[in-house]
């Protein structure tokens, strides 16, 4: 959609401004990507603030969505569908971070990886190689993050 454009270009030129990370060093570089998508998703008025200051989904019944989205995706990667590669983005990440709420999924997102962002030759420019390296570093840091211990999905 078109605001989901948006959030991505918005996202885009936070990190195009940075100089070149490695990737085992960009969490300690997010803050300006976090707060770049916290100001687009309250300017699309997706978020807003609650009497106590947290952010709140303008619409609830949309993340609802959107989960039932993911797990759609993640049933596709099973029967081996092509997946668009910001739907495969989000769909991954989400699950490494935990979908809704709910307990987060690193290894079942790793293991998904292969499925809705496969392998692809270096004559490729897409995005999808480069796309394919993040999600695979994040989602093996957000499972070291926790040690192992409590992220065993």
């Amino acid at each position: 959609s078109e605001r989901t454009g948006e959030l991505a270009d918005s996202l885009h030129r936070a990190v195009a401004q940075r100089p070149a990370t490695n990737f085992k060093r960009w969490f300690s570089h997010t803050g300006a990507d976090v707060e770049a998508a916290l100001r687009t998703l309250r300017k699309q008025e997706l978020v807003r603030s609650d009497e106590a200051g947290q952010l709140r989904d303008a619409d609830p019944g949309l993340a609802a969505e959107q989960a039932l989205r993911i797990n759609e995706l993640l049933a596709l990667s099973s029967a081996k569908q092509a997946v668009p590669i910001e739907d495969a983005v989000v769909a991954l990440l989400a699950t490494g971070a935990g979908i809704a709420g709910g307990r987060p999924r690193p290894r079942l997102a790793l293991a998904r990886l292969d499925q809705l962002l496969p392998p692809v030759t270096e004559d490729v420019h897409d995005g999808r190689a480069s796309a394919r390296a993040a999600v695979r570093q994040s989602l093996i840091a957000v499972r070291r993050a926790a040690g192992g211990r409590f992220l065993s999905g």
